[in-house]
């Protein structure tokens, strides 16, 4: 039996430290990625290494996920595994035995982790929209060097499938679409 921990940013330059801060954990799974799906290495880890018996503590539900399925999901599987899912802020526990009421809080805390999550990205389009139309937009950062779409690319034109260019790479399959078919 283990104390697990999963913790969740959303960016490389946000900090951990106040989530679990003082709960003593065997193990933490740590993701920097956004929690608008379950992409997550973190969290892939964790779900394979939870075993019966051990408590997963998440510091609030949206830390875990701001899509309501995969937090019902996410969910569901651990306890399935007889793994006990805490989520500490909102005070829950989820271990087989959940009330309707639990269940009922755990629905609604996510479908508010989903509705802030779209708002969020409705303000953000807005924004982009309205900087475009008075000329100062200029895009994201650059993310990748010339070199490395160029290596992509050539990857591409020898024949290699996404799939098969993202092992040798290591980029995201995200990323290889990016720069193959909207990077110029």
């Amino acid at each position: 039996m283990a104390n697990i921990g999963y913790i969740r940013v959303s960016t490389e330059e946000q900090n951990t430290d106040r989530q679990l801060d003082g709960i003593e954990l065997d193990k933490i799974f740590t993701d920097k990625k956004t929690g608008s799906n379950r992409d997550r290495q973190g969290l892939k880890d964790l779900m394979l290494y939870a075993r019966e018996g051990d408590v997963v503590f998440i510091h609030e539900l949206s830390r875990l996920s701001r899509n309501i399925v995969d937090v019902n999901n996410i969910v569901r599987e651990l306890v399935d595994k007889k793994v006990t899912v805490r989520f500490l802020k909102e005070n829950l526990t989820f271990n087989g035995n959940a009330s309707a009421v639990d269940n009922y809080f755990l629905n609604m805390l996510a479908s508010f982790a989903q509705y802030q999550r779209e708002v969020q990205k409705e303000a953000q389009a807005e924004g982009i929209r309205k900087a475009k139309e008075r000329g100062v937009y200029k895009g994201g950062k650059k993310i990748y060097s010339d070199k490395i779409c160029e290596t992509v690319r050539q990857y591409k034109r020898m024949g290699y499938q996404a799939r098969e260019i993202m092992a040798i790479t290591k980029l995201s399959i995200d990323t290889i679409k990016y720069i193959l078919y909207h990077r110029k």
